[in-house]
């Protein structure tokens, strides 16, 4: 964990499309050894592993990595309500299934019991079935995060690329 990061530039982008925009100045409270309150934790994930990334020992060592980065309390300041700013971990150079790693922060955070804020980079498509599939585990079907984990170690993929969110819907329908 990283802690004290200070931002000092406005930017634009992401990966080759990263732009820089500007100065910055971060309006961060700071702690008690004048550092700003901004924590930063840094985690690897499973490395390109095709399909087998949904392979139960592989599913649960991310999540368990998930959990915890998430949950170190000194991260948190007493009576704030936490939050964990993420976005798509372990899908770029590291190959990994977007709604596989989103669905293994999602269930890390819900048990640390903290707020995710998830940045999906540009990618509107799956920023829009990533609030539908929070919508139905969380509003109108309110699942466990047992039931959750089950849907996911039940997947058997194809050749396709990963419809892991549709998996789930219709395992948890059932």
């Amino acid at each position: 964990m990283i802690s004290g990061a200070e931002r000092f530039s406005k930017y634009s982008g992401y990966a080759a499309m990263f732009k820089y925009e500007g100065s910055y100045k971060d309006k961060t409270k700071k702690c008690e050894l004048d550092c700003l309150n901004k924590h930063i934790f840094a985690m690897d994930s499973v490395v390109n592993l095709g399909n087998d990334q949904l392979l139960k020992p592989y599913v649960l060592r991310d999540i368990n990595k998930a959990y915890i980065a998430m949950s170190n309390p000194e991260q948190y300041d007493p009576g704030e309500n936490p939050s964990v700013a993420t976005g798509n971990w372990g899908c770029g150079a590291f190959g990994g299934y977007l709604e596989l790693k989103a669905i293994q922060q999602l269930i890390a955070a819900s048990q640390v019991g903290i707020d995710i804020s998830y940045h999906t980079f540009n990618k509107p498509e799956f920023a829009q079935a990533l609030t539908e599939f929070v919508s139905f585990c969380t509003v109108q079907n309110k699942i466990t995060v047992g039931e959750l984990l089950e849907a996911v170690l039940a997947y058997q993929p194809t050749k396709k690329r990963c419809k892991l969110f549709k998996h789930c819907k219709e395992y948890i329908k059932n």
